[in-house]
């Protein structure tokens, strides 16, 4: 069963997660029970795979905490495959435009909402829970967009409107290497960036 992150972003009160940058359960497993809100496997700067998804869900779902899973681009194949393996949502880097966002939300959504493809994966318990999975999957896998660029944050009371999309995550590296400050994500400039809609 895919452990619903909506409680806590659908309340208006922060959520604390880490970041799990590598593939050992064991670790996975440890955090699990160190009262954080919720985890990300990171699949784009770190060495995750989707075949190391598996693992960390496994060692994450007896405290029934939300594993995001961070892919390594905004691809459809990417995203389902994540979601297929039963992730509890998915992180989309770099969504520059409205038109990357909303990509990202289609593909984590089921027809006719999205254009995610349906298959009796592990997220559906193989085939056993398919129908009442998909009756819920649309409301219950989160779909985050990281904002990274100057040209989101030009656009991104637009893409905040956009239907289906549950949170951001904002990149402070990236957002400071956009803004001229690499490697200065306390600078004034970035801090502002990222207060600006807090």
């Amino acid at each position: 069963m895919v452990a619903d992150f909506h409680p806590l972003i659908g309340e208006g009160r922060s959520a604390v997660g880490t970041w799990l940058t590598l593939p050992d359960p064991s670790i996975a497993e440890a955090l699990s029970d160190a009262g954080f809100d919720f985890l990300v496997a990171d699949g784009e700067h770190g060495p995750v795979d989707t075949s190391e998804l598996f693992g960390l869900l496994a060692a994450t779902r007896s405290a029934s905490i939300p594993l995001l899973f961070r892919v390594g681009a905004n691809e459809p194949v990417r995203i389902m495959h994540a979601l297929d393996a039963g992730a509890s949502g998915v992180v989309i880097p770099q969504a520059r435009t409205v038109a990357d966002a909303e990509r990202a939300i289609a593909w984590c959504r089921y027809p006719p909402t999205g254009m995610r493809g349906i298959a009796p994966r592990r997220a559906s318990g193989y085939g056993r829970r398919t129908a009442a999975y998909l009756e819920g999957a649309n409301t219950l896998v989160t779909c985050a967009v990281q904002i990274e660029t100057r040209e989101a944050l030009a656009v991104l009371d637009e893409i905040l409107a956009i239907p289906g999309l549950d949170t951001i995550l904002v990149g402070p590296n990236d957002l400071a290497a956009a803004l001229g400050h690499t490697g200065e994500i306390n600078h004034a400039e970035v801090e502002a960036a990222i207060g600006a809609r807090h």
